[in-house]
């Protein structure tokens, strides 16, 4: 294992904070601790904090990153399930109770619309179910905020007297703009498309503990579409658990949108009402659905600011890819351009919106697995040779460009 070099990486770089996710298989491969714990695992997270810390790196950490272990899949249908509340309520504090002391940053999941639509919609993330009615992917959703809230109640109440840390989740927002500002159908197709995509698991935790008004819409239309199945809403006791249950907004961005209203509603899943669109002059990433819009960056901030409560912000992923290709792309301005104009967007939060972000991190200090897309995108600073057996990393221009911002404190 590499952890040493690449903390390494980091501090050459003049990091200040450096995020990375647990596997929850690797501290306990069938999900729950009475049925073992792997050390070897334990350790292996032990020292990489313990490097971290020593080379002044603070560790963000998150809980989990879409990789359920899986014995909970097939014993209870993952997150489906409910029972999955107390099970990751357990799981969170074993890792409170072994790392706390050391991790002051903790993220309960990354995005969950993933998580939810990838997995049990689409299929095309693990566990690969698809359901185009929507339910499971509801089921999912509404599973991991109560799991979520449980393990921010449990740290609040039992560690962080002790540990003085904080938590929060880490959610994924596209900006979306009208497709013509002047008409009332696109504009309110766009707060329809913010609500739904954007709002999902933020509006509960940040404004009053239910969903926004258009998701309350889906969910009394399964209701009539399923009048057979059960579908939970939250109870009073559930919304005041779920409300005000994060420390922080944990922010990932990448990209915009340009919304319209769907004459002809299709059936797609749960924006069939909405079109969705790019505009021409943005530049394309080697991720199909990743195009460079700067100015998309300060404007989730501001929303975030007036509909969210005004929290602190801490931006947990921003990037940029390039395609795996012969030769390497080392020299890459892309990235470098997208940094530059995205974190100069987060600046302008700042200094004229008053946006609290307290920390950017940057997807990703080298390049890895993308999902199903595997290796053939890369988003890091670093490149790694695959299909070395030392995985070698060699620095891209990106990474030099980056630490000058560091440096500075700007450009």
């Amino acid at each position: 294992n590499k952890y040493r070099e690449d903390v390494q990486l980091m501090k050459a770089m003049g990091l200040k904070y450096y995020r990375f996710s647990l596997s929850w298989s690797r501290i306990l491969p069938n999900g729950i601790e009475a049925d073992g714990v792997n050390q070897d695992g334990v350790d292996y997270y032990n020292n990489v904090i313990n490097e971290l810390i020593a080379n002044d790196i603070t560790p963000m950490v998150t809980l989990y990153h879409w990789d359920l272990p899986q014995a909970l899949q097939e014993q209870y249908g993952g997150w489906v399930n409910e029972t999955m509340v107390q099970i990751f309520h357990d799981y969170v504090s074993f890792v409170f109770r072994v790392f706390g002391d050391r991790v002051k940053l903790w993220l309960t999941f990354n995005d969950s619309k993933i998580v939810c639509n990838n997995g049990y919609l689409t299929g095309q993330h693990a566990p690969g179910i698809q359901d185009p009615s929507l339910l499971s992917a509801y089921l999912c959703g509404h599973t991991i905020l109560k799991a979520h809230a449980k393990a921010w109640h449990t740290y609040n109440n039992t560690f962080r007297a002790t540990q003085g840390g904080k938590v929060g989740i880490t959610t994924s927002l596209t900006w979306a703009e009208p497709q013509d500002p002047d008409l009332p159908a696109d504009v309110a197709a766009t707060d329809n498309y913010m609500q739904i995509s954007n709002s999902q698991f933020a509006h509960p935790i940040y404004v009053d503990g239910d969903y926004p008004p258009a998701f309350k819409g889906l969910v009394q239309k399964l209701k009539q579409d399923l009048p057979d199945q059960d579908i939970p809403e939250f109870s009073e006791e559930e919304k005041a658990s779920v409300r005000g249950s994060s420390d922080f907004f944990g922010l990932n961005h990448y990209t915009s949108r340009i919304v319209g209203h769907r004459d002809s509603p299709g059936l797609t899943g749960p924006l069939d009402s909405v079109t969705e669109t790019t505009s021409p002059e943005w530049p394309r990433a080697a991720t199909d659905w990743l195009y460079a819009v700067p100015w998309g960056m300060r404007r989730v901030l501001k929303y975030i600011k007036e509909k969210f409560g005004d929290p602190e912000v801490y931006i947990t992923e921003n990037g940029w890819s390039d395609g795996d290709v012969q030769p390497p792309i080392l020299e890459d301005t892309g990235r470098i351009c997208y940094y530059m104009t995205y974190i100069n967007e987060v600046l302008k939060a700042i200094e004229y919106d008053k946006v609290k972000v307290r920390a950017y991190i940057a997807w990703s200090l080298m390049d890895n697995m993308e999902w199903e897309a595997g290796y053939t995108q890369r988003f890091g600073m670093h490149y790694v040779h695959f299909t070395d057996p030392n995985r070698f990393r060699k620095d891209k221009s990106s990474s030099v460009f980056y630490s000058d911002i560091i440096a500075n404190n700007g450009f």
